[in-house]
């Protein structure tokens, strides 16, 4: 590991075909494995994690992306928050697109690649509770920056719709997920109508 360039490109030189990790310090990273694992169910939380950096993994599994919040100290766990739903985060690393395993290749989700990690969002206060099994003190509405204004309303929430819908939810979970969120962050809303 190194953040040197002229270290990394040796490396990269030495061996171009190379699968790519990341470490997950003061990250968290959702690790859903499996194409056919319905967690989670509920679509608002569904929602939540499909609108984080996804990498979709040649397992047909997904990496939702987040940052820990100040003061965290988040550890890897392996089905704590869910069966086939391991955490990665301080002490772990994930592979990142576009690296290849057995041929197929790691992904973005589309419209979706890693920012810079203080651009992540914070995980949804639902799975602060479920990992640390106390309630949060993260507030439960969109912060400022996360409202959707006119003019780009009906671009996000179709990026949405699809990342929800390459994740496997159902069109009535996709529609309540957008419902929710247009009423949520859309200013002003779009009418029902419109987001069916």
């Amino acid at each position: 590991a190194s953040t040197l360039p002229a270290q990394l490109e040796e490396w990269w030189a030495e061996t171009p075909k190379a699968n790519i990790g990341i470490p997950t310090q003061w990250l968290l990273v959702v690790d859903i494995d499996g194409a056919s694992n319905p967690w989670p169910q509920d679509p608002r939380q569904a929602a939540d994690l499909a609108g984080a950096p996804t990498s979709l993994t040649p397992g047909g599994g997904r990496h939702h992306i987040f940052r820990q919040p100040d003061g965290a100290n988040w550890k890897n766990s392996a089905g704590k928050v869910a069966p086939n739903v391991d955490i990665r985060a301080n002490g772990g690393y994930i592979v990142v697109p576009p690296s290849v395993i057995n041929g197929i290749a790691y992904q973005w989700a589309e419209t979706f690649e890693l920012p810079e990690p203080l651009k992540l969002e914070y995980p949804p206060p639902w799975l602060i509770a479920a990992l640390t099994g106390a309630p949060t003190l993260l507030p439960t509405t969109p912060k400022q920056e996360n409202i959707i204004p006119i003019g780009e309303r009906n671009d996000t929430l179709a990026r949405l719709a699809g990342n929800m819908r390459r994740v496997g939810m159902s069109t009535e979970a996709i529609q309540a997920a957008l419902l929710q969120e247009n009423n949520l962050r859309c200013k002003p809303p779009l009418t029902p109508k419109e987001i069916q």
